[in-house]
């Protein structure tokens, strides 16, 4: 038996009919308002993935890095058993993404 396996990558694209949109400017509030940035915050940065790091960059127990990314901070923790915890930062805690619970203000996870 043969699979013919073709790359989707390989393939053209199909065609896309833009509609038209009428030219519009983008003024600099958009970069400056808080509003803008609040809304922006609330309609697409809390409901789509965000890149917090790479896995390396914590490489031994204990490991930790912290992202600001809006109004918030996130964490990465490298756990005692090599799998990573990641979460919000909240004051001296940390509530977990994953697990749904707080951990130690040390950041390991141990209670």
């Amino acid at each position: 038996m043969t699979i013919d396996v073709t790359d989707w990558r390989s393939l053209p694209a199909e065609r896309w009919d833009q509609p038209d949109v009428p030219p519009h400017p983008l003024d600099g509030t958009r970069y400056t308002d808080p509003s803008f940035a609040a809304a922006e915050w609330d309609a697409i940065f809390t409901k789509t993935w965000q890149l917090l790091g790479r896995e390396a960059e914590i490489p031994n127990p204990g490991d930790v890095q912290m992202e600001e990314l809006g109004p918030e901070s996130f964490l990465m923790v490298r756990q005692d058993d090599g799998t990573i915890m990641n979460g919000r930062a909240i004051g001296n805690s940390f509530a977990s993404l994953q697990a749904g619970g707080s951990f130690a203000p040390d950041w390991t996870g141990s209670a």
